[in-house]
């Protein structure tokens, strides 16, 4: 999700299109007014090959930047460039990145801060020109023996950072839908963008989050729910 105008636009993937050979994988665009509900979703990228976990980010010149991850061996990530946030135009020159479900900020002084999952816990890269992305040292959020994904930072209206990601508990599980179900997500503060605190408790079960703040300074999280009949 991003906010825009006033409004909050939903990026989200066509699962269907995934692994299938004779069509390109899709990205939808959905919008809303209050939060809740959305309106037809329309078609914002196609790409000749599979992609994922699409993040939008709004740089500083007024476009716009979508970040997704490929599904190789190592994945990767890759981006798409807007003009207008309805299109998107896959880019050429983007430096190859290594990890999955990118989640990304543009810092205060317009250099682009990327997270993405790692053994270790949510690493982060960052680019002072928006091509190249360098490796930062350490780790942002340190998985504690655990293996955590899906980061989704956001800047705050009052000049925090908030980030929403996954812990992957540790357990057998019968099924994958049973370990689907045990995802929890969890929240991280930060003064920074580079150092975050990480909330005690989980927020909800669910995977794939997107956190958005509305004009009124609501936070939504989108998420995939599969604790369902």
């Amino acid at each position: 999700p991003i906010a825009e105008d006033g409004d909050i636009a939903l990026y989200f993937l066509d699962l269907l299109t995934l692994n299938r050979p004779e069509s390109d994988t899709v990205i939808y665009r959905a919008e809303t007014e209050d939060g809740l509900e959305f309106s037809e979703p329309v078609v914002a990228l196609t790409y000749p090959d599979d992609i994922t976990d699409p993040y939008v980010l709004r740089l500083s010149d007024g476009n716009y930047r979508m970040f997704l991850a490929r599904p190789t061996e190592p994945p990767s990530v890759i981006s798409a460039s807007s003009n207008n946030v309805l299109e998107f135009t896959p880019d050429g020159n983007t430096d190859t990145i290594y990890g999955a479900t990118p989640g990304v900020l543009l810092l205060p002084d317009n250099s682009i801060r990327l997270f993405v999952p790692a053994l270790e816990g949510i690493a982060s890269y960052i680019s002072h020109n928006g091509v190249t992305y360098e490796r930062e040292p350490g780790i942002r959020i340190d998985a504690a023996g655990t293996v955590i994904t899906d980061p989704h930072p956001v800047y705050l209206s009052d000049g925090r950072y908030l980030m929403v990601y996954v812990a992957h508990p540790n357990g057998q599980y019968t099924t994958e839908r049973d370990r689907l179900a045990s995802l929890e997500m969890h929240l991280a503060w930060s003064d920074d963008g580079f150092n975050w605190e990480i909330e005690p408790d989980m927020v909800k079960h669910g995977s794939v989050p997107g956190l958005v703040e509305a004009a009124d300074g609501t936070l939504y999280i989108y998420y995939v729910d599969v604790n369902y009949e």
